[in-house]
Formats: C-alpha cells, sequence, structure tokens
C-alpha cells in the first residue's frame, strides 16, 4: 500500500506544471546553453542519439540567438565569449556540468516556446 501511495505521489508530482515554461531567456542565458549543449554533445551524451538531441538544442539555440542579437538584447562578442567560456569550463552559469544536468537543460530548450 505504500509503495501504491509513493508511486501516486510520483505521478501527481510530476503531472504539476514547472514554471520553466515561462522562463525569461536573454541573450547571455541562450549563449551558455549553446555553450553547454556543445559541452554536453563532447563530453555527457552517452550514445549517438543523445548528442543529437544536444545538437538539436543548440541548432535551436543559435536560431534564438540570431534574434536576441538583431534585437539588441546582447552582442555577438558577447555572446561568443559566453558560449566560449560556459564550453570551455564546463559550467552552465555557476553549475559543473554532467549528464543529468545536461538533459534538464536539453527539456527545458525543448519545452520553451522561445526555441
Amino acid at each position: 500500500m505504500k509503495k501504491y501511495i509513493w508511486f501516486s505521489l510520483t505521478v501527481i508530482i510530476g503531472l504539476i506544471p514547472i514554471s520553466v515554461k515561462a522562463e525569461t531567456w536573454d541573450g547571455e542565458k541562450i549563449s551558455q546553453m549553446i555553450g553547454a549543449m556543445s559541452w554536453c554533445t563532447s563530453n555527457a551524451a552517452k550514445n549517438s542519439s543523445e548528442a543529437s538531441i544536444y545538437q538539436s538544442a543548440r541548432r535551436a539555440g543559435t536560431i534564438a540567438l540570431e534574434k536576441a542579437i538583431i534585437n539588441g538584447d546582447i552582442d555577438s562578442n558577447e555572446s561568443l565569449e559566453a558560449l566560449k567560456k560556459s564550453e570551455k569550463e564546463g559550467k552552465y552559469f555557476d553549475q559543473k556540468l554532467n549528464s543529468e544536468l545536461c538533459k534538464q537543460i536539453w527539456q527545458t530548450v525543448n519545452e520553451n516556446p522561445v526555441f
């Protein structure tokens, strides 16, 4: 009975919408996401399928970043600097990238209408 209750709670909690969809993506955040997905493709992907989903997030981010640059949200040099730093250091803002964080970032990108 306890297992059923825990399972039910887990399912219910999983269905609660996360406020990620309302999350604001500025040029710096997009740049860091692209750098993180580059790092994830090279270092965290367990197979070619996983690498492919990270690459698709990068492509979506690149399109969103172009719009951010056109709108003056970020300058191309700043975006390149943020992207390269994230990729080189293996960090997404202050978080050290790992397989689980890579999946979380990808899922956030995948669920966000900005991309």
